[in-house]
């Protein structure tokens, strides 16, 4: 037994070094979480086939959330729990970046379903590296969602999102949710359309369109707003090595599901609002690490996605590089990019829309 307890301590102390407990509050791990790229798809596909059996009012949901000295984020929690139609079954993991006089977004009467982990506006190293923290608060949960710190639900969500899945697929719902300015005015709904090159890097723009029948085909993962199953996170675990990362977290993010074969659909009704702009609110890049490390993260981005031929010195590509179900230069061809130009050939997501 003696070797076991060894193998114990070094377990523990590998947590220890993750996330330091002096900044959690009601967090579990869970082995789902570990970064390992050796997942195998069956497992994947078991997993998938096996959520869907469950009732769908007995599906559990955990939702990160990133904030940084935000004062709607208390909001956006209290939004969660009471616009959800089965409050129990939603788990929240907020990475929370404040200074001392800002408010808190923890509220104690949420606390047996949600994981914090606390951190100084100084600390902060951007929104990318936030939701990797985040991510290791999910402990095992059937569906993952990703919004951000100002956002507002509509009535039963939870259950709308759940039911809209195609059955048995590796499918992402996500989309640039409506303004939040919008809430009470029409029904038309964001898509993602308009694919764009600028600020040397691929990106989408979302177009209101009436409500369709169905879902609508995408081709691009938005970091504002997605839900897919927690079993993605085996394929494609978050990167830590991104510090300061905010243009380009998208488009890899994207790129590095879609090359490890999940496809993506935007919703067909609104699921919720999104604050934009913020003009008057904190920002990240207020802090002066993002000029020195902004510029080398968003290089190894580019390089990831072979937009440029300068290698960094200090890329990791293991789990955290592109998949092998398909391959990068395939989905610029889905796309109708060509990395060459830097010019789209089609814009084949916005056609009869």
């Amino acid at each position: 037994m003696g070797y076991l307890w060894i193998i114990f301590i070094i377990i523990s102390i590998i947590y220890i070094t993750i996330i330091q407990p002096s900044h959690i509050e009601n967090f579990t791990t869970d082995s789902n979480t570990a970064d390992s790229n050796t997942t195998d798809t069956s497992h994947i596909m078991q997993e998938i086939r096996r959520i869907n059996q469950i009732d769908p009012d007995k599906r559990t949901i955990f939702i990160s959330v990133a904030s940084y000295r935000d004062t709607e984020c208390s909001n956006t929690i209290n939004s969660i729990f009471t616009q959800a139609k089965y409050p129990n079954r939603i788990f929240v993991g907020i990475c929370q970046q404040n200074n001392s006089a800002d408010p808190d977004c923890f509220d104690p009467k949420y606390k047996d379903n949600v994981r914090i982990v606390r951190f100084t506006d100084k600390e902060a190293k951007g929104p990318t590296y936030a939701r990797y923290l985040c991510s290791k608060l999910y402990n095992g949960e059937d569906y993952y969602m990703q919004i951000d710190s100002h956002t507002r639900f509509i009535k039963d969500y939870d259950d709308i999102l759940i039911n809209m899945f195609p059955p048995n697929q590796k499918v992402v719902i996500t989309t640039y949710p409506n303004d939040w300015i919008t809430e009470n005015k029409g029904d038309d709904v964001s898509i993602l359309c308009n694919p764009k090159y600028e600020d040397n890097i691929v990106s989408f723009g979302g177009l209101l369109i009436s409500p369709p029948n169905s879902l609508v085909e995408s081709g691009f993962v938005t970091a504002g707003f997605f839900i897919t199953y927690g079993v993605f996170l085996q394929e494609v675990p978050y990167d830590g090595n991104l510090p300061y990362l905010f243009l380009g977290e998208e488009i890899l993010f994207t790129v590095r599901l879609w090359t490890n074969g999940w496809n993506f659909l935007s919703p067909n009704r609104r699921i919720c609002y999104h604050f934009y702009t913020r003009s008057d609110h904190p920002k990240y890049w207020e802090n002066p690490e993002y000029n020195i490390h902004q510029p080398k993260t968003f290089e190894k981005v580019r390089y990831l996605l072979k937009l440029t031929d300068t290698k960094p010195n200090d890329i990791i590509t293991n789990q955290y590089g592109l998949g092998t179900k398909r391959s990068l230069d395939d989905y610029y061809k889905y796309i109708g990019f060509d990395p060459k130009t830097k010019k789209f050939s089609e814009k084949k997501f916005c056609k009869g829309l």
